[in-house]
């Protein structure tokens, strides 16, 4: 099979699997939002920001090197050295929320999450192995397990969401229900490697692992930095609410940021996840990227535009309709989030570009003002004018701004290491 074709088969491997893994949140959404009020999706999402924000950092962004070594063996040393990572925070993470865990909560204007606090360094653990495996598995191509897992993970929270739900167990019910989710993809993920006794991982050497850890310090240095501070954004965003807004616009935002962002999670991880393989085998090759970046670029929008139109007319009627009447306001904030959604959604699939290219400082300079972007829009909202739906319009205005140069400048910067690329080779081969 070529190299072609068989990119796209992982693409709808990996697409098929997402497709069903995120058609079930959906699916139950209609039914969660009338089991649970809005100030349990608030408690829920807040607590999700916090978990997604420490996740993204959870092996020291290690895992993203694993599909870059041509040795096997070296892939192998970082995996050990990613799931290593993620047991160090679990270690860092328990004793510090136990001690300071209510004075951080008032800290982040929701002193409910305190007592949720001491879960977080089991659920980031889990998402470290999670993202170490995943990547893992993609290294070896193993696309129906990574199909598999996104299933079972959200198959698992589906059901104790709803299962919380029956029982009146209120945010519990969401919190659990994620956490059952992650714990099931990861046991799907490692499967082999228990059946196995780690077999894959025998032949690590500390020696070896350190002069990896060396090689692509990178990833713990920079990327771990860009990653935590573009997490940071919807923590930031949360934070804003809690302290100036009130519980029930938490969850009508988190309602929201969840609708918008499963197409991201569905079609965009997926690309993403088999474009980063395909990008640096294609560079590996000295071949040029800017033909497969148009091509995304061209066809992502394509995908996009339409739902985003829909939304923008009549995302309010859509989340009345869909998850109750006391929702209306969450479907409003669709409405003025409906045009950043769109380039987020074309660009996020694209974002391990600059990993490919050796770019990660610049990426991590453009993140920054992305996320100030994001923060002082909604800043701006809920202080001066007041109120959550013009700071939406305002984010929404800045970060069609900010990806537009995003993207330009990511296509400089391939046309630019294509052309150098090109010569060194003309160089060589002469």
């Amino acid at each position: 099979m070529s190299s072609e074709r068989h990119f796209f088969k992982s693409i709808l491997t990996l697409l098929t699997g997402a497709t069903l893994a995120q058609a079930l949140p959906l699916l139950a959404a209609p039914l969660l939002t009338r089991m649970y009020a809005p100030d349990d999706f608030g408690l829920f999402a807040f607590y999700s920001g916090l978990m997604s924000n420490l996740a993204v950092v959870a092996t020291g962004r290690y895992e993203l090197a694993i599909v870059l070594p041509k040795e096997e063996r070296d892939a192998a040393h970082l995996l050990a050295l990613s799931l290593m990572v993620s047991v160090l925070w679990a270690v860092l993470l328990l004793p510090v929320s136990l001690l300071f865990g209510q004075p951080i909560a008032h800290f982040l204007g929701h002193p409910e999450i305190g007592t949720w606090l001491p879960l977080l360094g089991v659920t980031v653990m889990l998402a470290g192995f999670s993202q170490a495996l995943t990547n893992w598995a993609n290294r070896q191509r193993q696309d129906r397990v990574l199909a598999g897992s996104r299933f079972v993970q959200s198959g698992g929270m589906v059901a104790v969401q709803v299962s919380g739900g029956l029982l009146k167990a209120g945010e519990e019910g969401l919190i659990f229900g994620q956490v059952a989710g992650q714990l099931l993809s990861t046991l799907m993920l490692g499967w082999r490697h228990l059946v196995t006794g780690f077999a894959s991982l025998r032949q690590v050497s500390w020696q070896r692992m350190k002069v990896l850890a060396r090689e692509y310090k990178s990833f713990p240095t920079i990327n771990s930095m860009h990653a935590f501070v573009t997490a940071g954004q919807e923590t930031g965003a949360l934070w804003l609410l809690a302290h100036y807004g009130s519980h029930e616009a938490l969850g009508f935002y988190g309602l929201t940021i969840r609708v918008l962002k499963t197409p991201v999670g569905l079609v965009g991880g997926v690309v993403g996840q088999v474009l980063y393989q395909r990008m640096a085998e294609t560079r590996h090759q000295h071949q040029a990227l800017l033909p497969l970046f148009k091509r995304m670029l061209a066809l992502l929008f394509a995908v996009a535009i339409v739902p985003t139109l829909i939304l923008l007319i009549g995302g309010e009627w859509l989340f009345v309709h869909v998850f109750g009447s006391r929702w209306a306001e969450a479907g409003r904030y669709s409405q003025w989030l409906a045009p950043y959604m769109l380039l987020y959604f074309v660009a996020s699939p694209l974002a391990s570009l600059p990993l490919v290219l050796g770019k990660q400082k610049a990426s991590f300079s453009f993140a920054v003002i992305g996320i100030a972007a994001y923060l002082s829009g909604l800043w701006l909202g809920v202080t001066v004018l007041p109120s959550v739906e013009q700071g939406l319009a305002l984010v929404s205005a800045f970060m069609m701004l900010y990806f537009i140069g995003y993207l330009g400048w990511m296509w400089r910067a391939i046309a630019k290491d294509d052309k150098a690329r090109l010569e060194d080779g003309v160089t060589h081969g002469g």
